[in-house]
């Protein structure tokens, strides 16, 4: 058997009835390990390091006396006597791998070292010099991590699309495994825009992940409503208030799943017309994603669900009752080939028939980058539209090119099968996930244009851009 002891191996031999190990050294002090017995049991064949390269010997039990059997500058491993002939099965290694070789004991030369004469032992040696290098430091003793050591960065960002434009100023910190990062961010811009400010923390040291931020933004698309669609006043607001949620991923080989569930509350400030109060919601939503990779292909599905429960201050109208349930599916489906591909996504939004307005189904403007986007899911974002569509239906649909830049894309929303708007555009979008190593918040950026081609809107190109963070 082999045996190690303080980094350095032996061979030892002990028998059936569990006698005292006898250790097999001929007295050099090299390496020796997996041992085997000679057909006659006279002897052990080892490997041995004795010339610096794992090789093959004989070693004499009576004697100790060793042969050498091999001299290989690759190494010979795993030695199997054969216990009905005097052969030796080997692995030898060489530069793509390891073949099988066979030595007959019986016809074996003895392998005989080379000889160093003085001159070339002077020339293998070499002077002991200080080494140039920086002193070496105490290690300090295992604390724990905690939030870890802080890091911290700014990042400018902003949007701009139909309803008007906004600038962002964002400061964030985490530390380098991502195990607590917050996030604070102001939004300055068009009072049609989103403005205000908000602060934003997720802690990963548990499982689920947890989330809580504290926010106060503006938001009055009404003040740059196309003429020709109605922009109901109803969702210009003022909102206050904190949320919290927690959050369970998982990862496999075949994709992710992503469970989230939350609560939050905010007191809504509007116009005269709408009416204020306090806005109280709770959520839960779930997501899977797969992947294929065959060949050159990558096909991608994401299904998400999320549904909504709270209550919202009624209409002064009287038309909506304050308790309001809301659902919102949508699928998306991708393929690709290298960096070409297509991808249709697909949503539907519905919302209880006496919700209050603010609660309903609208489409168009930028997204909120104070709020996080499960607290105004009645919400789909299209920046080259104004707000509009405000119902307790909407579905959605948008098919378009994949590529590495600029993609074209058709975007259509609908309430029925008369009312409907549509989009022609081009933009290109990146999502990523945070890297706390370099400081960086997951974020969201989108730019491109579009041009409305139904619902009555004016025709002509609208650009936009917007850029989204979370901690």
């Amino acid at each position: 058997m082999g045996v190690q002891e303080r980094g350095h191996w032996r061979v030892a031999v002990t028998d059936d009835q569990g006698a005292p190990l006898r250790y097999i050294e001929p007295g050099d002090a090299a390496d020796r390990f997996t041992p085997g017995f000679s057909a006659d049991g006279k002897s052990l064949i080892v490997v041995s390091e004795r010339t610096g390269t794992p090789n093959l010997e004989r070693i004499d039990l009576a004697t100790l006396a060793v042969q050498p059997l091999t001299r290989l500058t690759s190494g010979a491993f795993m030695p199997d006597v054969s216990r009905s002939d005097s052969s030796v099965l080997y692995l030898r290694v060489h530069a793509k791998g390891l073949d099988l070789y066979e030595l007959r004991l019986d016809s074996a030369q003895v392998v005989g070292e080379v000889a160093l004469v003085d001159s070339a032992l002077q020339a293998r040696r070499r002077p002991v010099v200080p080494a140039d290098t920086f002193a070496i430091g105490v290690v300090s003793a295992p604390r724990t991590y905690g939030m870890g050591p802080r890091g911290y960065a700014k990042f400018p960002g902003g949007g701009s699309g139909r309803e008007g434009g906004f600038a962002t100023l964002a400061v964030s910190s985490t530390d380098p495994v991502g195990r607590f990062s917050w996030l604070a961010q102001g939004a300055l811009g068009e009072r049609s825009t989103w403005r205000g400010g908000s602060l934003a923390g997720t802690w990963r040291g548990s499982r689920p992940s947890v989330t809580a931020e504290l926010f106060l933004a503006t938001h009055e698309p009404t003040r740059r409503a196309d003429s020709r669609v109605a922009t109901p006043v109803a969702i210009d607001a003022t909102i206050g208030g904190g949320h919290l949620s927690a959050s369970l991923v998982t990862v496999n080989s075949f994709g992710s799943t992503r469970a989230t569930a939350g609560v939050a509350q905010m007191t809504l400030r509007r116009p005269a017309s709408a009416g204020d109060g306090m806005r109280l919601l709770g959520y839960g939503e779930l997501g899977s994603t797969l992947v294929q990779s065959p060949g050159q292909w990558t096909f991608r599905e994401q299904v998400i669900v999320h549904a909504a429960a709270g209550r919202t201050p009624e209409d002064v109208s009287g038309m909506g009752s304050s308790a309001w349930q809301r659902g919102v599916g949508s699928v998306v489906l991708q393929a690709s080939r290298r960096t070409l591909g297509v991808e249709l996504a697909g949503s539907f939004t519905g919302v209880s028939r006496r919700a209050p307005s603010f609660e309903h189904a609208t489409v168009g403007g930028l997204p909120s980058p104070l709020l996080a986007s499960s607290l105004l899911s009645q919400r789909t974002p299209m920046p080259a539209l104004p707000f509009m569509l405000q119902t307790d239906r909407l579905a959605t649909y948008r098919v378009g090119m994949l590529s590495g830049g600029f993609a074209p894309y058709l975007f259509e929303a609908y309430v029925d099968k008369r009312t409907r708007v549509s989009v022609l555009g081009v933009d290109q979008r990146l999502t990523m996930a945070g890297i706390p190593a370099f400081r960086v918040p997951a974020f969201t950026l989108v730019f491109g244009a579009g041009y409305p081609t139904a619902g009555g809107l004016r025709r002509r190109v609208h650009p936009y851009v917007s850029a989204t963070l979370r901690p």
